[in-house]
């Protein structure tokens, strides 16, 4: 579940609170060494009717098991993409995106 906090106890922008259930663990080819372990998380349903969001989180070492339960504080950060492509009638568009990325901060 996505934890909102007040903005008074709230660290600073771009900071998210999450909780939820380790998935899985990995290690990654990343050369960057805050971002070689990534943790797939289930977020709760909001209800009995969705389905859970499942995030992934890049850290510098595992901080959870599969199966274990978190509390974790993450920085929220990215990077834009965009990409020529053709409309169905095969005009040439851009397409504009964004690449969203959560890095591990610390265990709450």
């Amino acid at each position: 579940m996505v934890t909102v906090t007040d903005k008074s106890s709230t660290p600073s922008l771009g900071i998210v609170h999450l909780s939820g259930r380790v998935q899985s663990v990995r290690h990654t080819a990343s050369q960057q060494l805050d971002r070689n372990t990534e943790t797939l998380i289930v977020l709760p349903a909001p209800d009995a009717y969705s389905s859970p969001s499942t995030i992934a989180v890049l850290s510098g070492s595992p901080f959870g098991n599969s199966g274990q339960d978190v509390n974790i504080i993450c920085r929220v950060t990215g990077f834009p993409r965009r990409w020529d492509t053709k409309d169905p009638q095969g005009y040439p568009q851009t397409v504009h995106s964004a690449n969203n990325q959560l890095l591990f901060v610390s265990m709450q």
